[in-house]
């Protein structure tokens, strides 16, 4: 997200500056998602049953509690690996493959802002952020899709995937309030123990 930012606000005409601060970002994230693999792997409390999990108010408007969290099991430290170290191979390739494009900046923006987003996504604690993160990757996956706007192919191609998409969500949206009109959260962890209870 940093990286999006510093992009699109203040690197977007230095296009060397754009990519070092996409990978710099990218491989400080891989850093950290192996120290959190590391911790999973050498503490034999965190299991699927018992991750770790912090949480803070995000929402709390006439009844609808909604929290921002992150969850980490060992599920989760595995995708964090798997999702940063390919985004690190993916920037770093990147900067070749994208030399003399015009849009070279903005590529590396894009995809600073697609990869926050998939991590987002991967350490949710709850259906809510769990669709807000997947409507990111979502509008990420247009930008990028699209990313030739001009050309009529890219614009044909990004037009389907985001009426695909549309669909799709309302699908995983409709399950969610399903959910939390039975059970009255969107947190895994709630949802689960009164599932179990209602069985």
């Amino acid at each position: 997200l940093v990286a999006f930012i510093l992009i699109s606000l203040l690197f977007k005409r230095f296009k060397m500056l754009s990519a070092v601060t996409a990978i710099v970002s990218m491989a400080i994230s891989f850093i950290l998602s192996l120290d959190i693999l590391r911790l999973v792997l050498t503490n034999h409390e965190i299991t699927m049953n018992n991750p770790i999990e912090i949480a803070v108010p995000w929402i709390d408007i006439n009844g609808l509690f909604i929290e921002a969290g992150a969850l980490i099991d060992p599920l989760t430290a595995g995708m964090l690996f798997v999702v940063t170290f390919i985004s690190l191979l993916v920037t770093i390739y990147s900067v070749g493959y994208m030399h003399d494009d015009p849009g070279f900046s903005r590529f590396f923006s894009y995809l600073g802002l697609f990869v926050f987003s998939m991590l987002g996504l991967v350490i949710a604690n709850n259906y809510f952020q769990m669709f807000f993160f997947w409507e990111l990757v979502g509008l990420c996956s247009y930008l990028l899709i699209g990313f030739y706007y001009y050309k009529n192919s890219a614009a044909d191609a990004n037009k389907k995937a985001f009426i695909t998409n549309r669909v799709a969500d309302f699908g995983f949206m409709l399950g969610i309030i399903i959910l939390f009109v039975n059970f009255d959260t969107f947190n895994f962890g709630k949802l689960a123990e009164a599932i179990n209870a209602s069985s």
